[in-house]
């Protein structure tokens, strides 16, 4: 009769006087991995809370309707400088680091108008309804931003080198026969 092949477990070849480091090398590596991690989540909540600068408490003056459609107007003109500038900036792959610094700042003028235009009381509805509109404008070219920068950007800036270089060849000023 044919004697079976033991069977060897995982921990065969594992010598038991050695266990401790063993143990304290995975203890040492969830430390270092945790504390890692900490690290990055921290830094990413930091850096969120301080992209997105919070509301303002009620302003004592409250502004007219009037003056409010007018701030509102003049906040979505700024995005629409600051975007059609996106596509114009070089490099493009780095223009949504442009993009978000104006973003800051134009958050901060959002929550100004925002706190001094009185959105949440209930005579003003359309007006809540525009600047919410403004946000998710904002939003919206937030994201069509860094997805220019990141898809078409590097595309863009290769294309805007290939036709310096080609201008700077000596034909590329003569007409052809």
């Amino acid at each position: 009769m044919a004697s079976a092949a033991p069977k060897s477990s995982p921990k065969a070849g594992l010598d038991p006087r050695y266990r401790r480091f063993r143990i304290g090398a995975y203890a040492l590596y969830l430390v270092v991995v945790s504390f890692v991690s900490l690290l990055v989540i921290k830094s990413v909540v930091s850096s969120v809370i301080e992209m997105t600068p919070g509301r303002k408490p009620p302003a004592e003056q409250t502004l007219t309707v009037a003056e409010c459609l007018q701030r509102a107007e003049a906040l979505f003109r700024e995005l629409e400088s600051e975007r059609a500038k996106v596509s114009a900036s070089y490099p493009a792959a780095r223009s949504d680091l442009t993009w978000e610094q104006f973003r800051v700042g134009w958050i901060e003028r959002y929550r100004d108008a925002e706190s001094r235009c009185a959105l949440e009381s209930r005579s003003r509805p359309s007006l809540r309804e525009v600047y919410d509109r403004l946000s998710r404008v904002m939003d919206l070219f937030t994201t069509s931003s860094v997805q220019y920068a990141g898809e078409a950007g590097g595309a863009v800036d290769a294309l805007r080198d290939a036709l310096a270089a080609a201008r700077k060849e000596p034909a590329a000023g003569k007409l052809a026969p």
